[in-house]
């Protein structure tokens, strides 16, 4: 049996990490939102699926159900967005590549990276049949 004292800490630490959970999803909701916003830019603009890579290499789109899950996890692990990647629908030009963090050059130079590696088939093709 828990003394007054016990109870009284277990119930703070509860309410703790309730609020460090709430803290996460709130803030796995605001990524998922600019995401989402992302993802019409582009869409509009000839892109095809975007993805929201994270440091840990991971990522994101809003093509599967859970989202705000997968990224509430990622942030619970630790790891953080590192950008936006998408494809362009006709082949024709690069695909997209965003920072997180707007002037992360790093950042940047990574998800270029990615998104050749992902996307370089696309563009191998082209140039073949060219």
């Amino acid at each position: 049996m828990l003394t007054r004292h016990q109870a009284l800490t277990q119930r703070l630490m509860q309410e703790e990490d309730y609020e460090c959970k709430s803290i996460v999803v709130d803030r796995a909701e605001r990524i998922v939102q600019e995401l989402a916003k992302t993802a019409r830019m582009l869409s509009r603009r000839g892109y095809g699926t975007t993805n929201l890579i994270f440091s840990d290499c991971s990522f994101v789109s809003l093509t599967y159900g859970g989202a705000i899950s997968e990224v509430a996890a990622l942030v619970r692990g630790g790891s953080q967005p590192l950008g936006f990647i998408a494809p362009h629908r006709d082949r024709q030009r690069s695909p997209f590549a965003e920072s997180w963090d707007s002037g992360d050059n790093t950042a940047l130079a990574e998800l270029r990276r990615i998104a050749n590696w992902v996307y370089g088939h696309r563009f191998n093709a082209r140039e073949t049949q060219q």
